[in-house]
């Protein structure tokens, strides 16, 4: 008679199958660790632990390797990429908002905390519009508004359009970025302000603008990136 190699295992399938099941049970458990990972995780760590690279400190009574760092860093580096591209997807909507509150504070007189707030959007607008010289004043309606209305864009708009017909030093340019640099105190103050006088339209518009400045990368930034 042939050999069948079946034929032993229809004899003892009932011991074979009771085996897999603890098997599959065993490895079950050990792939539901709490915590960070799982055994199996822990195993393949405790094997890769030599190829973590030197300690660099300790923590909580463990030690933190450079490729720990490394890993740390990259993750950290995604979430801000991610942030970013929220934040770059809500410019338009917000800067939108900003345009059509600047259009409403230029006529008859404002209180102290309006004041505020319009400055603040004046200048988150002409960041967003100038400092990158996505857009030229002679061009741009709005632009020219701010220009003949406010002395402060004017006097900025002048600085552009000197950068642009190349009639400026480097002093001009810096100069120009430091005066639109971005203010959270102030932005948090003004938003303060407003809240305390019930101005929670205008206050939830400061928040984006917010939301924007943590999340947008500066002009330096940018301009060592590209």
């Amino acid at each position: 008679m042939a050999f069948n190699p079946f034929h032993g295992f229809r004899k003892h399938s009932k011991v074979i199958f009771a085996i897999l099941t603890i098997i599959c049970m065993i490895t079950f458990i050990l792939s539901s660790g709490l915590g960070r990972g799982d055994f199996f995780d822990w195993l393949v760590g405790l094997v890769g632990a030599g190829k973590k690279g030197e300690v660099y400190t300790t923590l909580y009574g463990s030690k933190v390797y450079h490729r720990d760092l490394q890993e740390r860093r990259s993750r950290r580096e995604i979430a801000n990429e991610l942030m970013q591209g929220v934040a770059l997807e809500s410019v338009q909507p917000t800067m939108a908002r900003v345009k059509q509150e600047l259009g409403k504070l230029y006529d008859g007189e404002l209180s102290e905390e309006l004041r505020l707030y319009r400055d603040q959007l004046r200048d988150a607008y002409l960041r967003q519009n100038v400092l990158s010289f996505g857009q030229a004043p002679e061009t741009e309606e709005f632009l020219k508004f701010l220009g003949e209305k406010d002395l402060r864009a004017h006097d900025i708009l002048e600085m552009v359009k000197q950068i642009k017909e190349g009639k400026s030093s480097r002093q001009t340019l810096q100069r120009l970025e430091q005066s639109l640099q971005p203010n959270p105190f102030g932005l948090y103050i003004t938003r303060t302000r407003l809240l305390g006088k019930d101005r929670t339209e205008e206050a939830r518009v400061l928040a984006g603008l917010m939301t924007l400045t943590r999340m947008r990368p500066s002009s330096a930034e940018t301009r060592a990136r590209g």
